[in-house]
């Protein structure tokens, strides 16, 4: 379980404010000063910082996404399980085939 909580989504951290444009200033004053070994997360390939959210696909290549850049709210409710762009496409793509299959 990627959410750390019996199927719930993991939440890290928090930012006053929430907005995109805090997010976006803070991640460029953390990136500016960040070791070059510290591990990256997100499609933006920063590091970690305010609100993250974890994506339950389970072979997800990213899991982790900053709240800003999935187009979410630090005060997300996000109930159930949450999927990334990528991971949705593909569980899209997995239920059409199992359908078409089982119309044959």
């Amino acid at each position: 379980d990627r959410g750390g909580g019996g199927g719930s989504v993991g939440v890290v951290g928090d930012m006053d404010g929430g907005d995109k444009e805090g997010m976006e200033g803070l991640a460029s004053k953390l990136y500016s000063d960040v070791d070059p070994n510290e591990p990256r997360f997100c499609s933006c390939q920063r590091i970690s910082f305010g609100g993250m959210i974890a994506c339950e696909g389970e072979s997800c290549a990213i899991e982790w996404f900053h709240f800003a850049c999935v187009g979410l709210s630090s005060d997300a409710k996000i109930k159930g399980k949450w999927y990334c762009a990528s991971c949705t496409a593909e569980r899209r793509k997995q239920k059409k085939a199992e359908k078409h299959k089982g119309s044959k």
